[in-house]
């Protein structure tokens, strides 16, 4: 618990999986964007389940022929046995049908849907199994069958709890209407009491799935989270250096490879320590979260990147960006952050907060120091021009009206 409470306290801005951590989900539920990443992981993390439970169920209902052949007298009841041998065949040819989806990742999704349908036939086969007995007026050699059934549904196969559940409750309900229809009066003591010992095992199964459910979800969060941790400032929200640098290293190897150009945009506040100085460092935080949402709408792409390096310092690298979008962005960022209005009465470049900018461009071949060192020169060329505004590598540019 103080693991989890420490590790919602550290966690990012408006964090999902944070406010999800916070928020609680005793009823096994997530949000809805949230609860789909949940099932996708679920149904990852269980392909190894589904073999392992296809290839044992296989063999228990192999076991049922050898059952069938052993206990039940052929030449007294060769048209049961044949029946039984039917449904029996008729499951393992099923199983050994789905079982190549629990082998392929293309498959998945297929596993995922079928998978309840599958318990359930399951489950019916084995009443059926029960009803042919009835009929033939031979007695059951074992009251398991019923019981494996639900086991069954319970098994870790990547199903949601409360479909775990329902499915259990289904059939559960199926064999008692199977008991009452078909069992006869001389057996319904003995059928009623089956079902009640098959009721406590759906209880049982329920709490441990429960827990076993609600010890994954909170893993799943807290994973999540320590990865976006890892990953992202926790002050604005932002990339970090350390994976900026990793992404921005992609983007030009790509770029290379497509022959695109990528444009970095570094951006420092203007006489912040300054403000640090005279307002403190809570307001200066305060004040670096909101410049980082601004910075995040400038870049929208999926190969954009907007991060924060350090301290004031920050980078927003476009992939395949032409020189006036890119000065047309910069300027935007520039006018949204002083639009802002924060109160700066130290800064020497106006009443608000501001920021000055840089702007390199790739050229072939370039690596990302290289291309660092030039965002870099521009925005000292911006900074000893009077601040707050952009200036790009090679070219002057003051700001753009």
């Amino acid at each position: 618990m103080l693991a989890r409470d420490s590790l919602v306290q550290a966690g990012l801005p408006d964090n999902p999986y944070a406010r999800q951590l916070r928020n609680g989900f005793r009823w096994l539920r997530f949000e809805k964007e949230l609860e789909s990443e949940f099932r996708e992981f679920l149904s990852w993390n269980s392909l190894m389940q589904r073999r392992a439970a296809i290839g044992v169920a296989l063999l228990i209902w192999a076991l049922f022929i050898l059952a069938d052949w052993l206990m039940v007298d052929i030449r007294q009841h060769p048209s049961l046995l044949e029946q039984l041998l039917g449904v029996r065949l008729g499951m393992i040819g099923l199983l050994l049908v789905v079982w190549p989806a629990a082998f392929m990742p293309s498959l998945r999704r297929v596993g995922d849907v079928i998978a309840p349908y599958c318990l359930l036939l399951i489950n019916l086969a084995v009443l059926a199994c029960d009803v042919l007995f009835e009929w033939h007026g031979v007695p059951r050699f074992t009251q398991l069958g019923a019981t494996l059934g639900i086991l069954a549904v319970f098994f870790p196969l990547g199903l949601a709890f409360w479909t775990c559940v329902r499915l259990a409750l289904l059939c559960l309900t199926l064999n008692l209407a199977v008991f009452l229809l078909f069992g006869g009066e001389e057996n319904l003591r003995t059928n009623l009491l089956n079902t009640l010992y098959n009721g406590l095992v759906v209880l049982i199964c329920s709490f441990a799935l429960y827990l076993q459910d609600y010890a994954q979800r909170e893993q799943f969060l807290g994973r999540r989270l320590l990865g976006m941790m890892a990953e992202q400032d926790s002050l604005t929200g932002l990339v970090n250096r350390r994976y900026y640098e990793l992404l921005a290293q992609r983007a030009l190897e790509q770029g290379t490879r497509e022959g695109k150009g990528v444009a970095l945009i570094l951006v420092d506040v203007d006489d912040f320590k300054a403000y640090n100085d005279h307002y403190g460092h809570p307001a200066g935080d305060a004040a670096l979260h909101r410049l980082g949402a601004v910075l995040r709408q400038g870049a929208r792409r999926p190969m954009d990147i907007a991060a924060r390096l350090g301290g004031e310092e920050f980078a927003v690298l476009l992939y395949d960006s032409e020189e006036g979008n890119t000065l047309a962005i910069a300027e935007r960022l520039r006018q949204a952050v002083e639009a802002l209005g924060i109160e700066h009465r130290r800064s020497s470049a106006g009443p608000c907060l501001t920021i000055s900018l840089g702007v390199a461009y790739s050229t072939s071949g370039m690596g990302l120091d290289a291309l660092y060192r030039e965002a870099d020169r521009a925005l000292y060329e911006a900074k000893d021009a009077g601040r707050n505004m952009v200036r790009v590598a090679f070219q002057q540019h003051d700001r753009l009206e």
